[in-house]
């Protein structure tokens, strides 16, 4: 037993890669070629219409599940599952539709059902919605009886191809979306009439269509390979274009905020419907392109099928937006502070964000929301914040001290003078006097020439970390300790009690490294050169509760590693982290991403001997 656990503590604790994004699950092969997919309740999973009519299905997670008897073959062009638990629903070709069990036996068959070609099931009700040439039809679940049936205005011979839906709000009706050529018609599903007609809206065919409830998006793809959003108010918001092929399928991720299309190039693709740009391209092993995609898209597993096979794939989110500072628009984000709060007392944990030139936010740890702003109108070299006396301090690149009080947004800083007064007293007049004697001692005729002090820069460049002991109520506080030679320029360092964590870096050598060295035996520790960072490093911070420290870099990762300088995890972002902080009690790691502030629910991702330090 105690090999046993050893085992499984040592492989958890080996080094894993993590990776923000699209992930690869499982693929099955198969001769048969996919004619359809759903997913859902009533299917308990996911479901595989093949041309033949067999069916596969699957569990939640993309397991086969054992395969029904060799006799079950269904003739519907396609199924769609329920929010019933063991009901579906076979539709098509034409006036077909039918509710069926879970062993995919007809229960009842619909009454007077016009045309179908594309079905959906409604989120927040018994409801299904059909499709088909010129019809627009709501069906109640439970008897298979139509509540609302759509044909005026639409047009005999508009045979509509694609189907989404938007659910009811507080302003709008029920609302569904459908396709013929060029053109979306808008359908009040309440009311039972059509709304509007968007025709033209791409300069061939339309081939995908999607709605984002959190943005009120309607998403289009067409034959031009194009993909464009439209507002609530059909203006163009945006347009992805990166494709070579047809794009087949689009879909939807809340959680992530992403959009993911399907192509006939042979590729998946996620793009930021916020930042308007393409996050993550992934090629499909073996290249046949998908035909669709679908899934929950809420923290599941999501589909595709393509002419030989179903694939499975889930969307990884390491981090999230937790505040808003400025974008790409305000600059990168250059410093990330988390003042220390002194135990037991209960201070909020605060987190001050220096991003651009002279942009500097106050944020609360825990909700991401911004207390209070200050602009400089100079460029920041760097900043802090004194959590109990509510002070803000700042020092300008050109050697201003600016103090600013962080109880009003924005901050404020002490208005000009309008009259001065020196109170003077002197307590000891001999003492006095001896003072200003030993000053005259320094008084010259002009000033005097001395060489600027760049201590920062110059422990840099001539390769040495000085380690100082501080007396605080001495005089003389400071006490030269340690002198450190390096053999590379440190860039960042950080100190876990008597551990210093040091980043090294030289392009020119390709060298970006750590090395831990301990301020007591002054021993050195170091790790295999396969585990660096593949480019420059952008920070270095430590978190005291978990005992690790991480690292970031323009290679997009962020890599923690334990007291012993061994990896534990490597984060594998979709963008360049530009500094990195931990926050707070449960080892949130804070990373400045394209000029926001984003987080990282750490703790969970290492191993669990380190979860248990938190929890």
């Amino acid at each position: 037993m105690k090999q046993n656990v050893d085992k499984i503590r040592n492989f958890d604790v080996k080094s894993a890669v993590l990776t923000h994004g699209l992930q690869h699950l499982r693929h099955f092969p198969c001769n048969d070629p996919v004619h359809h997919m759903t997913y859902g309740k009533g299917a308990a999973g996911f479901i595989s219409l093949h041309r033949e009519g067999r069916v596969v299905m699957y569990h939640p997670d993309g397991r086969r599940r054992d395969l029904p008897p060799a006799s079950v073959s269904v003739p519907y062009m396609g199924l769609t599952s329920t929010q019933l638990p063991g009901r579906l629903v076979g539709w098509g070709p034409g006036a077909s539709l039918t509710l069926l069990d879970s062993e995919l036996r007809p229960l009842a068959n619909a009454l007077d059902p016009l045309d179908v070609r594309v079905c959906q099931v409604t989120e927040q009700s018994l409801e299904l919605v059909t499709a088909g040439s010129g019809n627009v039809c709501v069906w109640c679940l439970t008897h298979m009886v139509c509540r609302v049936r759509v044909t005026e205005g639409l047009g005999r011979h508009s045979v509509f191809t694609q189907l989404a839906l938007a659910p009811p709000g507080p302003e709008r009706h029920h609302r569904a979306f459908v396709v013929y050529g060029r053109a979306v018609v808008v359908v009040d599903l309440t009311a039972g009439r059509v709304l509007e007609h968007k025709r033209n809206l791409h300069q061939r065919d339309i081939t995908a269509l999607v709605y984002s409830f959190h943005l009120d998006f309607v998403v289009t793809a067409s034959k031009d390979v194009s993909i464009r959003v439209w507002g609530p108010d059909w203006g163009l918001c945006m347009a992805f274009v990166g494709h070579n092929g047809v794009v087949t399928s689009l879909a939807c991720c809340p959680e992530s905020g992403l959009l993911l299309s399907a192509s006939l190039d042979g590729t998946l693709r996620c793009w930021s419907m916020e930042g308007g740009d393409q996050v993550q391209c992934f090629p499909i092993e073996g290249g046949e392109p998908p035909l669709s995609l679908g899934g929950p898209m809420i923290g599941g597993t999501f589909f595709t099928f393509s002419q030989q096979g179903v694939d499975f794939w889930t969307i990884s989110s390491l981090y999230n937006l937790h505040c808003r500072l400025g974008g790409d628009l305000g600059g990168p984000v250059r410093q990330i502070v988390v003042p220390s709060c002194p135990l037991p007392y209960p201070y909020p944990t605060r987190v001050l964000c220096v991003s651009g030139d002279s942009n500097i936010m106050l944020v609360a740890a825990e909700t991401g929301a911004v207390l209070t702003s200050f602009g400089t109108g100079q460029r920041v070299r760097c900043a802090d914040y004194c959590l109990h006396k509510e002070i803000l301090l700042v020092l300008t690149e050109g050697g201003t001290l600016i103090r600013a009080s962080t109880l009003t947004n924005p901050a404020t800083c002490p208005g000009p003078a309008s009259c001065m007064v020196l109170y003077s007293n002197i307590a000891d007049g001999q003492r006095a006097l001896d003072e200003w004697k030993s000053l005259q001692e320094q008084r010259c005729q002009r000033p005097t020439n001395k060489k600027p002090l760049h201590d920062k820069i110059t422990s840099l460049q001539d390769k040495a970390v000085l380690v100082w002991r501080v007396f605080p109520y001495a005089q003389e506080c400071l006490s030269l300790h340690l002198n450190l030679f390096c053999g590379h320029p440190p860039l960042y360092l950080t100190l876990l009690g008597p551990l210093l964590a040091l980043a090294f870096q030289d392009p020119d050598s390709a060298t970006y490294s750590l090395v831990h060295f301990s301020l007591l035996n002054q021993s050195r520790t170091d790790h295999p050169p396969s585990e660096d960072h593949l480019d420059c490093i952008t920070g270095l911070c430590v978190c005291h509760q978990l005992r690790v420290f991480a690292s970031s870099s323009q290679d997009g990762t962020v890599r923690i590693w334990d007291e012993d300088n061994r990896l534990l995890r490597t984060l594998q972002l979709s963008a360049e982290p530009e500094c990195l902080a931990y926050s707070g009690q449960r080892g949130d790691l804070l990373l400045g991403i394209r000029g926001d502030l984003y987080r990282i629910r750490c703790a969970h991702l290492l191993p669990h001997d380190f979860q248990l330090r938190v929890y």
